[in-house]
């Protein structure tokens, strides 16, 4: 069994829903921009309200599955900034991932994890799902010590 320490590091995410306690579901431009988000924190701590509230949901399709054994995310950090004059658009976001395959992979294998997950902000019942992104890149790394840990397991 070959097994790998990645990280997928995502330069700028946009938000792409937002599901609210009610079911509800808000995704068009106008609706995103006229949300309150001080429902989920303050106007001076949204920067530690992101960071503790991301996560991800393993909600995409990979390319090649079947050379994936077991897909983990163990780990996040950031994000380093919130773009300001934005939805709630973030900056360098790192999430970690213990991976195993029965064949050896490349990193180019492990670039398919992008269309796997969906980057999330859970708080208070709502779910701010991110879509869009930009500057991404997947390359083996260990997880530094210091990150937000994770413990979600992929199942095919």
């Amino acid at each position: 069994m070959n097994k790998y320490n990645v990280v997928l590091d995502i330069g700028l995410m946009d938000i792409k829903y937002i599901e609210t306690p009610d079911g509800d579901w808000v995704d068009d431009e106008e609706g995103l921009l006229e949300f309150d988000f001080t429902k989920l924190f303050g106007s001076n701590d949204k920067a530690q309200f992101c960071n503790n509230n991301i996560s991800l949901l393993f909600e995409g399709d990979l390319d090649d599955p079947e050379i994936f054994s077991k897909i983990k995310a163990v780990g996040v950090s950031g994000p380093r900034h919130i773009v300001e004059d934005s939805i709630l658009t973030l900056s360098d976001v790192c999430f970690y991932f213990d991976i195993e395959s029965e064949t050896e992979l490349d990193e180019e294998d492990f670039e398919d994890l992008i269309h796997l997950i969906e980057r999330v902000i859970e708080s208070k019942g709502y779910t701010i799902a991110y879509g869009d992104f930009s500057d991404w890149g997947a390359k083996l790394e260990d997880m530094p010590s210091d990150i937000k840990p994770l413990n979600i397991e992929w199942t095919q």
